[in-house]
């Protein structure tokens, strides 16, 4: 008698989801190339129109809100809309900001354009390209990931170059025109935003996985019945007070679908989210007020000497994403969560480290390493939501951790900046910050011993 064969559907992992990581690649090399320039595009800009630091700060942080707004309300809106439309509003409210942008002669257009309709499509780009990629690769997930990040450090070093020629050529505003042309290719990477389901994959099930998830399904079929002969228990008065609260629970449903509460409790609470997001804000941070505190009376470091320190930054960076292609099958051996909490102590040891040592030699190698703590931070943060929670929460999960992320930087950056402004100390900042990664990293590793050794006590 022939055997049956049982197939099942999974993801491709390559097939066309290499051409949703190039849509990726173009997507996330837009934001990026726009955010590292971000300086220098705008520089000119803002004197022109007359805004002081105040104003600054202000539409940086509409940026971030807006941002975060538009990442959190795209997990709602795939609800009712594919990740193609949702990729092509993204796309669209880019474009329209950054274009209306061009034409901005006064600051509350600025504000309106930039600092919202441009930072929702931001958002919400950032959340359907992390999204697709999560959909259409598991196996090879790390990999595509680690693929995607190396190209887009690479376009970050020469981004910079790129601008401060077409800025001395052609001015800001007309090199806002020429980033706006490239940004078009934003539309055309949203159109190929195919759903996964066009392209999944069929392999064939062995037996013994056959006769596992048939004793699953009848465990959960004899727990379906079970509950539904309990519920014949229920009283008339119970049926018609539920009849009566019904449309009470029409308002909450709808609140329950436009913010994921119970995702909130459980992953916003957790040290991969409320952890992961202090870690990366108190890094962004840092890396921003470097300059100003490596030429200062405190460092005394000239110009050259900073302009190398962030290059060996970027070089560590970039060698960092090289080397997770390469080593890749290790990573996924170790766990991304793993790989984290040693890219948290990395970060931890090489900022005491700079902030104890007196050679400048050694800073310049500690810098190194820091780029490369830093790429862990910034690049496997993905990985790290992605196995926190479950598949269908991964957009909501990634709206939850940008939102976190605009409230701290509302928050954490200004009272760093106060503690730096009253201590006139850049070094008891630092050391402020460096403590805070270094909790982190300490309660993550506290963690993950606890759940080993309730693994193997089960």
């Amino acid at each position: 008698m022939a055997k049956v064969k049982t197939y099942e559907l999974v993801a491709p992992d390559g097939g066309y989801g290499y051409i949703i990581l190039t849509c990726v690649f173009v997507n996330l090399s837009m934001l990026s190339a726009y955010i590292n320039c971000y300086g220098i595009i705008y520089k000119d800009f803002f004197s022109e129109l007359g805004m002081d630091s105040t104003n600054i700060t202000s539409l940086n942080g509409i940026n971030s809100m807006s941002s975060a707004i538009g990442s959190l309300m795209t997990s709602f809106f795939l609800k009712r809309l594919s990740k193609r439309k949702m990729a092509l509003i993204g796309a669209t409210l880019w474009n329209t900001g950054l274009f209306c942008t061009v034409f901005a002669q006064s600051k509350i257009i600025l504000f309106i354009f930039q600092g919202v309709a441009q930072s929702l499509g931001q958002g919400i780009i950032f959340n359907i390209s992390s999204t697709a990629l999560n959909d259409y690769f598991v196996k090879k997930r790390s990999l595509a990931v680690s693929v995607s990040q190396t190209l887009l450090a690479v376009l970050c070093l020469v981004a910079p170059q790129f601008f401060k020629w077409s800025i001395n050529v052609f001015g800001y505003r007309n090199s806002l025109i020429w980033l706006c042309a490239l940004s078009v290719h934003m539309i055309i990477a949203a159109t190929l935003t195919q759903p996964v389901s066009w392209h999944m994959k069929k392999i064939e099930i062995s037996p013994k996985e056959q006769e596992l998830k048939i004793l699953l399904n009848e465990n959960n079929i004899n727990h379906t019945t079970k509950a539904l002969t309990d519920c014949t228990s229920i009283d008339v008065d119970r049926l018609q007070n539920i009849t009566e609260d019904s449309k009470q629970k029409k308002i909450g449903g709808f609140l329950n679908d436009l913010i994921d509460f119970k995702l909130i409790k459980g992953f916003l609470l957790s040290i991969e989210c409320g952890g992961a997001t202090l870690v990366m804000t108190v890094e962004f941070i840092f890396l921003m007020i470097l300059p100003q505190a490596l030429q200062s009376c405190e460092f005394n470091w000239s110009e050259d000497d900073t302009a190398m320190a962030f290059t060996l930054v970027a070089v560590g960076d970039l060698s960092m994403r090289i080397l997770m292609i390469v080593f890749d099958k290790l990573m996924n051996k170790w766990g991304s969560r793993s790989i984290y909490v040693f890219g948290i102590m990395l970060a931890f040891v090489t900022r005491i480290g700079i902030l104890t040592s007196n050679s400048q030699i050694l800073t310049f190698i500690l810098l190194t390493l820091m780029g490369m703590s830093r790429c862990i931070i910034l690049v496997v943060i993905i990985l790290v939501v992605s196995e926190s929670v479950k598949e269908d929460e991964f957009s909501a999960a990634i709206g939850i951790f940008m939102s976190a992320m605009g409230i701290l930087n509302l928050t954490i950056g200004p009272l760093l900046g106060a503690i730096r402004d009253y201590t006139d100390s850049y070094i008891i900042t630092f050391y402020l910050m460096t403590a805070i990664m270094g909790a982190v990293g300490v309660l993550w590793i506290l963690k993950n011993i606890c759940v080993k050794k309730r693994k193997s006590l089960h």
